[in-house]
């Protein structure tokens, strides 16, 4: 199994402290003060229907966080395609997660139907769109209901073309709240990135995705990711968290519904940051 270093991938755009604070934090500052917060839903903690903000009130025109994610966009090294977003869509979005537009993520939420990174290998969750249809509440809570999280304790916010889901801490990890951690489908461990989310969007945009995705791509994959629906990815056989002769070439790869593939990675398991126990 291959090594992951976070604090390299950092390194390599340009960040010069893992645990830093950005001014835009993923998650919302202005959550923390008696409002509800993505931790408190993702815990399963029931919001009272006083608690919830109307839109207007989540839509911030003074210090909007879309033009720090367009700036983002535009130093991009790696190909980014950003998703249009029907407004109403949108407004549900963030109607149902509670975070404003200040952060990247509400901007991400409210103004994208998600985002697509190196061909469509990286899909960050935004409000939906044809070639995206997921949108961070519905991802995050199939039935409607925060009580009832797809991850208890934690924010899915993406995911890449093999099975591997990246959700921000709200109590479900060992580590920094807010950090992000990766499920690995080659090791089926949670992995600290040691950054927020706004730290992984620039990784993303910038980052060496093909050194750190080495191993597990195979000749003409870009071909085979456009022709990726967002709603799904690619399985192998034997698994990648499997030993086998080889590379990833020798493998049977099949495209299947990415619900099959986070059944199989992390539901009915026992997660922590060390990884699931069977």
């Amino acid at each position: 199994m291959r090594a992951r270093c976070w604090r390299l991938l950092i390194v390599t755009v340009g960040l010069t402290s893992c645990g830093r604070a950005p001014a835009y934090a993923g998650a919302d500052a202005s959550a923390s003060k008696g409002t509800p917060t993505l931790a408190a839903t993702a815990e399963g903690r029931r919001m009272p229907v006083a608690a919830m903000r109307p839109v207007e009130e989540l839509v911030d025109e003074k210090e909007p966080g879309w033009p720090v994610v367009a700036a983002m966009v535009d130093r991009a090294t790696n190909r980014v395609e950003v998703l249009p977003a029907e407004r109403s869509n949108g407004e549900r979005t963030l109607l149902a997660i509670q975070i404003t537009t200040r952060s990247p993520m509400g901007a991400i939420a409210y103004q994208t139907g998600g985002i697509l990174v190196d061909h469509g290998w990286v899909r960050l969750l935004g409000s939906g769109h044809p070639r995206l249809p997921r949108d961070l509440a519905r991802w995050n809570f199939p039935s409607g209901d925060p009580s009832l999280a797809r991850l208890r304790g934690g924010f899915l916010v993406a995911d890449d073309a093999i099975g591997g889901f990246f959700a921000l801490n709200g109590g479900a990890f060992e580590g920094p709240l807010r950090n992000v951690f990766y499920l690995a489908p080659d090791t089926l461990k949670w992995e600290d990135t040691r950054h927020d989310y706004t730290d992984l969007l620039d990784f993303f945009f910038r980052g060496d995705l093909q050194k750190f995705y080495s191993g597990q791509r195979w000749p003409r994959w870009e071909e085979d990711v456009e022709k990726l629906s967002g709603d799904r990815g690619f399985s192998f056989y034997p698994f990648l968290f499997a030993r086998a002769e080889g590379g990833i070439e020798t493998r049977h790869r099949r495209d299947v519904p990415l619900d099959e593939l986070w059944r199989l990675y992390v539901s009915d398991r026992t997660l922590d940051a060390s990884g699931p126990a069977r």
